[in-house]
């Protein structure tokens, strides 16, 4: 599970944000605990949110903060097959704070921090651009009670020499020290361990990582129903019932669906699906291609596929602008099923942004789930908690939040203002 990501120097983040899962400390039976139980992993004295969400005013950063942590992960897939992806955009350049001047000779910043089965792995990458200056991984042992670290590798860029000193903790030691020098500049060696490493005490947080690229990277557009369909045929030997469980779920939200079919296509630019959804009919059945149903239908049909992906996988499930396209109650369901440790046997995350207000409501979010981003005065975002403030149990928080208590909300024109800009005398 992800216990925290911090980015630094990233599109609209200037200085360091983080975003962090791990539950505040409250109270016993508080309205919080009534609304979900965090997942707990007592050993590491840790409780992890199996959901976050990010509100915002349009522009104050919120959807950068996902793309931050979507390049990182993103980009250490992409160096384990780096003659293929390195002619990829995104994977070639990050874009730093660009409304100061200072900010664009400095580096770019990640922390991420994962648990996986006791295993606490911590990774640190610091790029310029496209040019790894420092990749430092380490992990905590499930064993060791406290929190000491130990090293698994350091590389770090020497411009004297421009090459990379190297230092490996016990478990590598001289093994992969010529590899790691004869990496490419903005090929990270953890994408390379991703596909030629089988090191048990990696294992964990290699399946993590390719998990997430497999199901759930921002990079593949969710609309479009081939990655679903590729996702679904591909994992069908290991989750046969993956199609039957989008097909149930896209019946029980009401969209008019019962059932899917896909079948695969090929054509002159490679592999291709077709989609056809079910509909009842007082004769029967009749069914037409998804691309005829609505941008909400389509887009569930994504959503539960990715859904269902991670709970089966464990991983974690990046949406940007939830609610954009579906019901309000749909939304509340997908965080309540994320919720349901019945149904998220295998502690999957979603962390989302949204402008859906009505998910502040009560019962659907704990505090510590919640968090704003803002515009600050120099155009970078802040990003904070709403455990960052005192409120009490009772607060409408979707009330204070449209008032502008949290901040985080825009700065709109006045009625005359408009009329002026109208042209109204």
């Amino acid at each position: 599970m992800l216990i925290d990501f911090t980015v630094e120097n990233f599109r609209s983040i200037k200085e360091p944000v983080t975003l962090s899962a791990i539950a505040q400390t409250h109270k016993k039976n508080t309205s919080d605990d009534k609304i979900t139980k965090p997942f707990s992993f007592p050993k590491r004295k840790l409780e992890i949110l199996p959901v976050l969400g990010i509100f915002g005013a349009n522009a104050s950063g919120k959807s950068n903060v996902l793309n931050a942590l979507n390049h990182l992960l993103t980009f250490v897939f992409y160096s384990s097959n780096y003659d293929k992806f390195s002619a990829y955009p995104e994977f070639n350049f990050v874009k730093p704070f660009l409304l100061t001047s200072s900010t664009s000779k400095v580096p770019t910043r990640f922390t991420l921090r994962i648990l996986r089965e006791g295993n606490i792995y911590i990774y640190n990458l610091s790029l310029h651009q496209n040019v790894i200056l420092e990749e430092k991984l380490e992990y905590i042992p499930q064993e060791l009670e406290k929190a000491y670290t130990r090293l698994i590798f350091n590389r770090i860029w020497n411009n004297r020499s421009q090459s990379y000193d190297v230092e490996n903790g016990k478990e590598f030691g001289e093994a992969y020290r010529e590899i790691q020098k004869s990496l490419k500049e903005s090929q990270a060696f953890l994408g390379f361990l991703l596909l030629n490493v089988k090191n048990e005490f990696l294992r964990l947080m290699l399946i993590w990582l390719g998990s997430y690229w497999n199901s759930n990277s921002l990079d593949k557009d969710v609309f479009d129903h081939t990655f679903s369909c590729a996702l679904i045929e591909d994992f069908k030997s290991n989750y046969p019932e993956l199609k039957n469980k989008v097909s149930e779920i896209m019946k029980k939200f009401d969209v008019g669906i019962e059932d899917v079919e896909i079948k695969k296509l090929k054509n002159e630019s490679g592999e291709d699906y077709e989609v056809r959804v079910i509909h009842k009919t007082d004769k029967g059945t009749v069914k037409w291609l998804l691309e005829e149903e609505s941008l909400g239908t389509k887009k569930l049909f994504t959503l539960a596929t990715k859904l269902f992906f991670t709970f089966e996988s464990g991983t974690l499930m990046l949406v940007d602008e939830l609610g954009a396209s579906t019901h309000p109650n749909i939304n509340r369901e997908i965080i309540k099923l994320f919720q349901n440790k019945k149904i998220n046997k295998n502690n999957g995350q979603l962390i989302f942004t949204s402008h859906d207000s009505s998910l502040l409501g009560k019962g659907i979010l704990r505090r510590d789930q919640i968090y704003y981003t803002n515009k600050k005065d120099d155009g970078s975002t802040e990003l904070y908690s709403l455990s960052d403030f005192g409120i009490r149990n009772d607060l409408s928080i979707e009330k204070a939040y449209l008032d502008g208590r949290f901040k985080a909300v825009p700065f709109l024109p006045s009625e005359r203002e408009l009329e002026e800009l109208a042209g109204v005398n």
